[in-house]
């Protein structure tokens, strides 16, 4: 339970790291290493999600063209 205390409390610090650069509260110079490497995945994270989701949106869209008629 401890581990997983600790582990919670490592994201919540990746997190508010991320918030802190997306607000330029912080800048990359004022990250360590280790947490540059932490928010770098938090953003491929996002960025991997978010993709996933326009490709999902691309073939809905695609989907609805043909049901309205239009070349696809």
């Amino acid at each position: 339970m401890n581990d997983r205390i600790i582990e919670l409390k490592e994201y919540k610090n990746i997190i508010e790291n991320k918030k802190e650069l997306d607000n330029k509260v912080k800048t990359v110079d004022d990250l360590s290493l280790e947490e540059l490497e932490d928010v770098s995945n938090l953003y491929q994270n996002e960025i991997s999600k978010l993709s996933q989701e326009v490709s999902i949106l691309e073939k809905e869209n695609k989907k609805l063209k043909v049901l309205k008629g239009y070349d696809v």
